[in-house]
């Protein structure tokens, strides 16, 4: 294929495939970044003149939530196993990527995010732990 211009993605409903000019994908995700309200711009420096690139955020973040578990532990909140369980270090980036809406008029596209080995990866994993045990479980008969 030359030039490589279109993209073929899962459709977001039935197991289908959908074919997609690489293009109108492209605007399509622009149009939904700068719209939804749900996505907000890095901007490309911080606030002491640092450029804002990914690595750079993404570690920010680990250390933030690191810095508030290191505070549990010292006071005794969190134990030193759920602390080295929900640390964070070498986390990656989350990663969007898009189904289209077959079933809707113009296609529009349903975000995903990925945020497998994320900063917050494990302690999602943990907390989810956490709800799941706190739930009630049903009575079997």
């Amino acid at each position: 294929m030359k030039g490589k211009s279109i993209v073929i993605m899962k459709a977001d409903k039935g197991a289908s495939c959908v074919i997609m000019d690489k293009i109108v994908n492209k605007l399509k995700v622009t149009e939904l970044l700068s719209t939804g309200g749900s996505f907000v711009k890095i901007p490309e420096k911080d606030e002491k003149g640092k450029s804002n690139t990914i690595e750079n955020v993404v570690k920010k973040m680990e250390n933030s939530l690191n810095y508030k578990l290191n505070e549990l532990k010292k006071n005794k909140k969190l134990s030193q196993d759920d602390y080295d369980f929900i640390k964070c270090t070498g986390s990656r980036c989350s990663v969007l990527f898009c189904n289209p809406k077959v079933h809707k008029k113009d296609m529009p596209l349903r975000p995903i995010i990925s945020t497998t080995n994320s900063y917050n990866y494990k302690l999602a994993k943990y907390l989810t732990t956490l709800v799941e045990n706190a739930r009630s479980k049903p009575k079997s008969h």
